[in-house]
């Protein structure tokens, strides 16, 4: 069973095990890669307090995530949301999961009246 949930500290080891096989992937971890130095800007997006961050699960094993940063628009001072990502591990990489994560930050948004979303 699939379900998208908050991330919560537990699941780092989960978080960061997927972001390393997202950058492997994308061909990014070379000989100058720094995993000691990934790890630890991996967490410091998780525990950033204008960060939304959203997990896809499936049979609580992580396959996904999403972050979200919040803000303010400068001259109205209305809230604003930039969605940074949307990962899936490659089997999960489909329309449909991609879209529970998408649809997440969007609710947080509509629940939370923000209208500008990048």
């Amino acid at each position: 069973m699939k379900i998208v949930r908050q991330l919560i500290p537990k699941d780092i080891n989960a978080v960061l095990s997927l972001a390393y096989k997202a950058v492997y992937e994308r061909g990014w971890v070379d000989k100058d890669f720094n995993k000691l130095d990934f790890n630890f800007k991996v967490k410091s997006v998780f525990v950033n307090a204008n960060n939304q961050c959203y997990g896809l699960f499936n049979d609580d094993r992580l396959v996904g995530f999403a972050v979200a940063t919040l803000g303010f628009l400068p001259w109205v001072m209305k809230r604003k949301c930039l969605i940074e990502l949307i990962h899936t591990d490659i089997e999960h990489r489909n329309s449909e999961d991609n879209q529970m994560l998408f649809d997440v930050i969007m609710q947080f948004c509509n629940d939370n009246e923000i209208q500008h979303i990048r």
